[in-house]
């Protein structure tokens, strides 16, 4: 069928062009972890731990905020470099609920995070079909998809927290909000409406600017 198809659209593939260099990999792996230096001795962890002000809870999450954050696994997406299909975390959400809420629990406690939930696969897609340097792709990382369910319910906390101080001409980075409603708001005050590009321009410069303060 899939032969049948190509020969209809007259689909035409191209083979991949590898570099024949032995050290390109090496070469890559220096360049993208150029910031950290293996001589450099692991930072002690602190001595003091800051403790939450009298009347605050700690952060913390539940094995229900957990068990909802596994069943919303996109099953389509790839796995991470731990290889956990999945569909097992999907699946078994209602078995290992209650043991990640306890790992991410002592996690913000500790205020750390484990060796293997910082882990990372860089797959390099080229930004353009010639290559001149290795700055010339893109990194793309995968991460655990624990690691990335845990990310998630830490924002969850945190944007409660801070959606109540946010801006509200703050456009970027919010929920239902982007930049046609800076241009709705913005280009019936302006008394020569600039083109397009230059309105985009103007909007991209006022999304980023800090909010104000009273």
């Amino acid at each position: 069928m899939w032969r049948g198809i190509k020969c209809i659209t007259d689909y035409k593939t191209r083979d991949a062009q590898c570099s024949k260099d032995p050290f390109l990999l090496e070469a890559l792996n220096k360049f993208y972890a150029r910031f950290e230096d293996p001589d450099t001795p692991a930072p002690t962890p602190p001595t003091i731990r800051l403790t939450p002000p009298p009347g605050e809870v700690p952060l913390s999450v539940t094995p229900a905020e957990v068990r909802r954050t596994l069943r919303r696994i996109n099953l389509r997406k790839a796995a991470g470099p731990d290889n956990i299909p999945r569909r097992v975390l999907k699946e078994c959400a209602d078995q290992i609920s209650e043991l990640l809420a306890d790992i991410f629990n002592v996690s913000l406690i500790q205020a750390a995070v484990p060796t293997c939930l910082k882990t990372a696969t860089i797959i390099l897609v080229p930004k353009s079909s010639s290559v001149t340097g290795l700055n010339d792709f893109w990194p793309f990382a995968f991460m655990p998809i624990v690691t990335k369910c845990f990310e998630r319910l830490v924002m969850t906390h945190i944007k409660a927290t801070i959606d109540v101080t946010v801006d509200p001409h703050q456009y970027a980075y919010r929920k239902n909000r982007s930049t046609d409603d800076a241009i709705s708001l913005f280009g019936p005050h302006c008394p020569h409406p600039p083109g397009a590009e230059g309105l985009m321009f103007v909007c991209s410069l006022w999304t980023s600017l800090p909010p104000s303060t009273p």
